[in-house]
This record gives structure tokens, sequence and C-alpha cells, in this order.
């Protein structure tokens, strides 16, 4: 099985109402020019609302529980420089959480190569939002309590590395965790596409060279000698994938990975326990890709985690795996 490689670059009015606040709605442009501006102010609040209207903007960096919402065809095309990368939203690592509590919805995306980057950041919302040809569109490094709900990701493409929809995953240290994040309701569609130039860099290597490219993938990254973290507690229910690759020989597409690298240490740690998998839909994938994918050892992920009730898996669906509820607990 090989190994997944993924990218590790890494004016409000309150009004008081006994212990209460009514949160306030900022418009760009109209308030504010740009969305960082409105972030950046003193005015806006955690808990407020930029409106983000019709066309083209920037990104931001997100320090504020903030909601940024699409107004009704807001483009985000352009964001802050993450080294060589184009984004479009990122919440800072040098100060951990103080992006918690962010919301990020109905807005899409496009031709940007980390649309949305995070690491050390709590309880963030993505939904209704529409990614078209990242590299990696959604990215959570040690970060808990996500909502990552009724997105759409059409068409992914590799940089020597990414080709991923959905990431959540733990690096750096051995207590970072990425726990309780639900990721649900999402569609990822389309051709992962391998430029020309990593194709010939990886057939010159042969067969056994490359790395998956998954729809969805929770990851222990403890590759270098590097420590990582439990993953735990994290539903992925009720997702459609159907994705292809245009070099599956060295690139194979893959539905769902769950990639423990804890299980390659002598001895052995789990890092990725209690996860349930239930309910996705992974009929669309083509014989030569993957619907679910545990590396490096099935069995035991199998067994520390809850993979049941998936259309297109090996395993027949219907009327077999655990309980319903069980998923959904």
């Amino acid at each position: 099985m090989r190994k997944l490689l993924i990218f590790c670059v890494a004016v409000g009015f309150v009004f008081a109402l006994g212990n209460t606040a009514i949160a306030a709605k900022w418009e760009v442009p109209g308030d504010f020019a740009t969305i960082q501006d409105a972030i950046d102010s003193d005015d806006v609040l955690g808990g407020d609302t930029i409106l983000v209207g019709r066309g083209d903007h920037a990104g931001a960096t997100v320090t504020k529980a903030v909601e940024i919402k699409g107004n009704g065809g807001a483009v985000i095309n352009e964001g802050p420089a993450l080294s060589t990368y184009t984004t479009g939203f990122i919440f800072p690592w040098t100060t951990h959480g103080v992006g918690n509590g962010a919301i990020i919805s109905h807005l899409s995306f496009e031709e940007l190569d980390l649309p949305i980057y995070s690491r050390y950041t709590d309880d963030v919302t993505i939904d209704h939002c529409t990614f078209t040809s990242p590299n990696q569109a959604i990215t959570n490094w040690n970060g808990n309590g996500w909502d990552i709900s009724h997105n759409v990701i059409n068409g992914l493409r590799t940089m020597n590395g990414g080709g991923i929809g959905i990431f959540v995953g733990t690096r750096d240290t051995t207590a970072s965790t990425a726990n309780n994040n639900l990721i649900a309701h999402n569609k990822i569609t389309g051709e992962v596409v391998v430029p020309q130039y990593e194709i010939d860099q990886y057939e010159a290597q042969g067969e056994d060279a490359g790395y998956s490219v998954p729809g969805i993938t929770l990851m222990s990254d403890r590759r270098y000698d590097k420590p990582a973290g439990t993953i735990s507690g994290n539903r992925i229910l009720k997702n459609k994938i159907a994705i292809t690759s245009n070099h599956p020989r060295n690139h194979p597409a893959v539905g769902i990975g769950l990639s423990d690298l804890g299980l390659l240490l002598d001895p052995i740690v789990a890092d990725l326990l209690d996860n349930k998998v239930g309910f996705n839909d992974v009929r669309g994938m083509l014989e030569e890709a993957t619907p679910i994918s545990l590396y490096p050892d099935s069995d035991v992920i199998d067994d520390n985690n809850i993979i049941s009730r998936n259309l297109g898996d090996d395993i027949p669906n219907r009327g077999h795996g655990v309980h319903p509820k069980v998923l959904f607990e």
C-alpha cells in the first residue's frame, strides 16, 4: 500500500441584553474593502458575520471566531502566502487557537493550492463551500471538533503531494490530537490530475513509487521519525466520493483512507482509535481505485475503529455491519 503524501508547510455593535449580545453583520465590500480588513478591525468581534458579496475576493488569515459567509456568487481565488503555495484562508499556528470557533460557508474556491489550511485550531465549521481543482481542499492538522459538511469538491491535482479532498491528521508532538471531527454529506468527484513532470519522475522510479490520492483521509504523520498523536472519535458519514486518477500506476485513487503510521513503530502505537466510517457512497470508484484503504495494517485499523455500511466497499452493505445508531452516536 502506497503512503499518502500531504503538505506540511503548515465596525460591530454589541447590545447588552442581560448576559447576552447580538452579533453584528459586516459587508465586504461595503463596510470593509477586504475580508482581511474586516477580521483585523477592532470593531469586528468574535461571533460577528462577515458577508462576502458577489465577485472575486482574496481570503485572509483567520484570527477571530467570525463567520465568513458568501452572500451569493462570492469567489475566493487568492489569499495569504504559504511558502510557494496559493491559499484561501489560513489559521495561524504561531498562536494556537486564535481562530477557534470560526465558520466559513457558502464560498467558492477556485484554482487555489490549499484553500483552507490550519494547524492547532479547534471547532471550525466549513459548510456549503465549493472547491474547484485544489491541491488539498481542506487541511486540519491537530484540530478538534471541526464540522466539515455539505461541501463540494470538483477535481483535484497533485504537486509532488496532495491530491486530497479533506485531510485530518496529527503531527509534530505526541500530545497533538485530531479528535471528534465530523466529515459528513460532502461530495468529492472528478479526476485527480498528476502533472506530466511528476508522472515522468515517478515512472522512472518504478511501480512501487508514488502515493495514493484520497478523497477523505485520517492520518497520523509519523514519517521521518517525527512524533504524532491520537486521532479519535471522528465520524466520516454519508459522503459521496467518485474520483479517478490520470496516473493510477503511481498515484492510485482512494475513496477514504485511514493511515495509522504508529503501527509502523516498534513497539507499535495505535493512533487511530474509535473513529466511525459509515454510510458513505464510494460506488463511483473505478476498478483501479480503492473505495476504502487502511494502511499499514488493515486488520488492526479495522479492529480499532468502526467501518460499516459503506456502499461500494468490499463488504456487502445492506443488512450487514453495526446497528446504524452506533455510527451516529
